[in-house]
């Protein structure tokens, strides 16, 4: 990506996706203050993902997936409170999920799947009244669903498949009543199911296979039927 790119200060929309750039992705990103969209998807990009992007204070859609990132999510981009939709998946990212991703408002999707992520989720994602989709399957994630996604009121979709999580399935996730799509399988999830998932009336899609599960299914789960 030449370094002319980053002089243009009043682009409002850059889309590099799709292409086969290499490189890194420059920390000059962050002189775009104006950018409402950045997508360098789909490419054979490499390096960190700068922290710079947490500069681009308008942005409300950061595409970054498909290319070659290592390193961390950095911690600046719980700064992009105007982001709609952030999306760094398929990639070779390898820290923890950042707890100032809980800053992020006005998220509706949330895609980090297919990368080396590991540690917990955080429980600040329980601030993300907005998030419709949360994919972060297929890391290296460990410990428990936590009971703070009860909170996340908008929620239809969680796939957390491919992990390492733990524990119980909290009860608390009935409280997300929009949830549509459950997709917790090949984890070590253990206990019982809580009988409150009969309080999901829009549930379709309950997808818990390898797991190590106890008990009986909850007849209660008969009450999600349309």
């Amino acid at each position: 990506i030449p370094p002319v790119l980053w002089q243009l200060r009043d682009l409002i929309h850059l889309d590099l996706g799709e292409n086969h750039l290499t490189g890194t992705l420059s920390s000059q990103v962050g002189s775009l203050t104006a950018l409402k969209y950045l997508g360098v998807q789909t490419n054979r990009l490499e390096g960190q993902v700068p922290t710079q992007l947490g500069l681009l204070r308008r942005l409300e859609d950061l595409s970054l997936e498909e290319n070659r990132f290592t390193g961390t999510l950095p911690t600046q981009l719980g700064a992009l409170t105007l982001l709609d939709r952030l999306a760094v998946y398929t990639t070779r990212v390898s820290s923890s999920i950042p707890t100032q991703i809980g800053n992020l408002a006005n998220l509706t999707r949330l895609y980090l799947m297919e990368n080396a992520l590991t540690g917990v989720i955080p429980t600040e994602f329980g601030r993300l009244k907005r998030v419709e989709r949360l994919f972060i399957f297929e890391n290296q994630l460990s410990g428990t669903l936590p009971t703070e996604l009860g909170q996340m009121t908008s929620l239809e979709r969680i796939h957390a498949y491919v992990n390492n999580l733990s524990g119980t399935l909290p009860s608390q996730i009935a409280l997300a009543t929009d949830l549509t799509r459950i997709h917790i399988r090949v984890n070590w999830f253990t206990g019982t199911l809580p009988t409150q998932l009969g309080r999901l009336p829009k549930l379709r899609y309950f997808a818990l296979q390898l797991n190590k599960f106890s008990g009986t299914i909850p007849t209660q789960l008969g009450l999600c039927a349309p």
